[in-house]
């Protein structure tokens, strides 16, 4: 891989959080990789590496990515905003143990709750539109 100066002192740089900003396509998730690997390389434990990104997506293609082109390094851990947030919920809170995060395959489940929630507090069966 060929990299630009500024690439490569993104990848290079070892103390505390870099900020790498760039337009799309500007290979951003390539550099984030490479600087992944030279962290791992360079004795940093992969497990104790968290990379956070927004969708659940970004995230699975990130790990894949990773994987892909450094198969004989430990993967970091890749996860959304969310999941981060939710685990540190789950960790932190003494009941959140029964806590469950309702995804889109959930929707009528959810729109259950939701509208068994709302009769409970204004006795008032809520109208699609408030449901949805």
């Amino acid at each position: 891989m060929n990299f630009t100066d500024a690439q490569l002192d993104a990848i290079h740089h070892t103390r505390g959080p870099a900020l790498v900003l760039a337009v799309p396509g500007a290979g951003k998730t390539t550099v984030l990789m490479a600087r992944l690997a030279r962290l791992i390389q360079l004795g940093y434990p992969a497990e104790k590496l968290l990379t956070i990104t927004f969708s659940k997506n970004a995230s699975l293609d990130m790990k894949k990515r990773f994987r892909d082109l450094f198969p004989q390094l430990e993967s970091p851990h890749f996860m959304t905003i969310h999941a981060l947030c939710f685990q540190i919920i789950r960790q932190f809170h003494p009941q959140a143990k029964s806590i469950q995060v309702l995804a889109d395959k959930d929707y009528k489940i959810r729109r259950d709750l939701l509208t068994r929630a709302y009769l409970k507090h204004s006795q008032i069966t809520p109208s699609e539109e408030k449901r949805d």
